[in-house]
């Protein structure tokens, strides 16, 4: 998927809603406050990254200080 067409999906609001339940769920059970927001966003930017978004996955990421991916990495 290219960053065009995902950008076009998160313009539906349940595409872009289901990401974020998705990167919820998975930061639930982190030990604090700190670690859940960490691993939350960690979690959104990997599935962005997953869905071929590379420069707003990549843009959340280094919010927390993770390395850019390139698509030959993914």
């Amino acid at each position: 998927m290219t960053t065009h067409s995902l950008r076009n999906d998160v313009d539906d609001p349940a595409g872009l809603e289901q990401l974020i339940h998705q990167a919820f769920a998975e930061a639930a059970f982190a030990p604090s406050d700190d670690a859940r927001a960490q691993a939350f966003v960690a979690s959104l930017s990997t599935r962005l990254l997953m869905q071929g978004d590379l420069q707003l996955g990549n843009a959340i990421g280094t919010l927390i200080g993770l390395r850019r991916l390139e698509a030959d990495e993914l």
